[in-house]
């Protein structure tokens, strides 16, 4: 006779537990298994930390420091809304763009860009803390860090045989 038991958890957390008391009891041949697993982009990419451009503006250089709402963007997204946040500084240029074959980006505005300030962006699209010149296509250092999230992992502490970087573990299913 075999019996089999579901546990459903949900939450906002990036992080999801379950604690039974009493244990669950299992017997020696019993299996685990995830049946699915449902979850979907809404980790925010822009947010505290990361979430600032400081524009120079002008003969007089202005600095104006614009701030991102916290959000999940794409690039394309990313770029409307600093459009939209530039509109009201005056600023007439701002393009950002990603090339698909080197995960880099390119920034171009007709303002001076100061990312060497703290909450900057600019780690997140790929570049150094600096000065970009106005009226200048910049291409970043690195690729875009538009995803903060690359792994889930999945782990029940009734499970053995499963290792990460050769020590063991609990995982049942990472992706």
């Amino acid at each position: 006779m075999s019996s089999s038991q579901t546990v459903s958890l949900s939450g906002q957390s990036s992080e999801l537990e379950c604690n039974f008391f009493p244990p669950l009891e299992v017997g020696s041949k019993s299996e685990i298994g995830l049946l699915s697993i449902q979850t979907y982009n809404s980790i925010p990419n822009v947010g505290a930390g990361c979430d600032t451009l400081h524009i120079i503006n002008g003969s007089q250089r202005v600095t104006t420091k614009i701030k991102i709402p916290t959000g999940c963007y794409e690039i394309i997204a990313l770029e409307a809304k600093i459009r939209e946040l530039l509109k009201d500084i005056g600023v007439r240029f701002f393009s950002l763009s990603t090339d698909n074959s080197t995960l880099k980006c390119t920034l171009h505005c007709n303002s001076e860009i100061d990312l060497n300030v703290d909450g900057s962006i600019a780690p997140l699209l790929g570049f150094d803390r600096r000065i970009l010149e106005c009226d200048r296509r910049h291409e970043s250092d690195r690729v875009v860090k538009i995803m903060n999230v690359n792994t889930i992992k999945v782990e029940c502490n009734l499970a053995l045989g499963s290792f990460d970087n050769g020590r063991q573990s609990h995982t049942i299913h990472e992706f």
